[in-house]
């Protein structure tokens, strides 16, 4: 089922799978109707629209963008049944699976904070581990979905966090957030780039249910 809400001249196309929750799927101009990617340079970082040349919407930062998509994503995820949403197609009629729960973990609280914010906008569930023994212990206790493994923690001690992992979570998708281009991730583990666009597409590829063979 499509979704979708207009704020700031902005439509906000989502979808509803039955199977693995809410997804993201697009930013469209409410006066023509294009596709409407953001523009991020030195000293204009907006959302404009190449078919009918309207600046749409302008930030101070990237980062403020980020943070912007990620509470349109919010609302779009949790506000179906508002006035400025408007439903696309029915439901199925099945009933929606909890969204997956992940487990960030890192050492630098500005930047989990923020990505932490952008992954509850696309859907998901986060708990934070500012610690290997904290995440572990989540690990232990709690359903993880998928873990994201930011730069931020010493390669030693991501050694130490996914050998525990796999001890008792064989399967369980770890993501590795780059620090540079082409940085090798770490054995049985997912690269990433750090840019929240890959980190979401990667993310819903490593969540979504797999298909038995009949």
């Amino acid at each position: 089922m499509k979704i979708s809400r207009d704020a700031d001249g902005l439509r906000f196309v989502g979808e509803c799978d039955p199977a693995i929750g809410f997804l993201a799927v697009d930013v469209h101009c409410v006066r023509c109707g294009r596709r409407i990617d953001p523009h991020v340079g030195a000293r204009d970082v907006s959302f404009g629209c190449s078919g009918c040349g309207a600046k749409v919407r302008r930030f101070w930062s990237e980062a403020e963008m980020h943070v912007y998509l990620a509470e349109q994503w919010g609302h779009l995820r949790r506000a179906c049944t508002h006035p400025s949403v408007t439903l696309h197609a029915s439901s199925s009629g099945r009933g929606m699976t909890t969204p997956p729960h992940i487990l960030s973990v890192g050492t630098n609280p500005t930047l989990m904070s923020s990505r932490s914010l952008i992954l509850r906008g696309a859907g998901y569930l986060v708990d934070e581990a500012y610690t290997v023994d904290r995440a572990i212990s989540l690990v232990e206790a709690d359903s993880i979905g998928a873990i994201l493994l930011c730069h931020t923690i010493p390669r030693d001690e991501q050694k130490l966090l996914i050998s525990a992992v796999r001890e008792k979570r064989r399967l369980t998708p770890i993501l590795s957030i780059r620090s540079y281009a082409y940085e090798t991730p770490p054995p049985t583990c997912v690269a990433v780039d750090n840019d929240p666009e890959a980190l979401l597409k990667t993310l819903r590829l490593a969540t979504a249910p797999k298909r038995l063979d009949p």
